[in-house]
């Protein structure tokens, strides 16, 4: 639950930071959604790298 909270703490204040209080709501809500989209490509694009190197299908054909 700790973790949880600081998470969220964490998001909030990265939000504040990059998107200040005369910002709107939706602009918040977009920069959020970048971030954690950005966080999530940058663990699935090496991830998918590492899958295609293991099974030798650089052309996109594993069987």
């Amino acid at each position: 639950m700790k973790a949880k909270n600081k998470l969220w703490d964490w998001c909030l204040r990265l939000e504040h930071h990059l998107c200040p209080d005369y910002c709107g709501v939706v602009d918040r809500r977009r920069v959020i959604a970048f971030v954690l989209l950005t966080l999530i490509e940058i663990l699935i694009i090496p991830y998918h790298f590492l899958l295609f190197y293991m099974m030798k299908a650089w052309g996109g054909h594993v069987l």
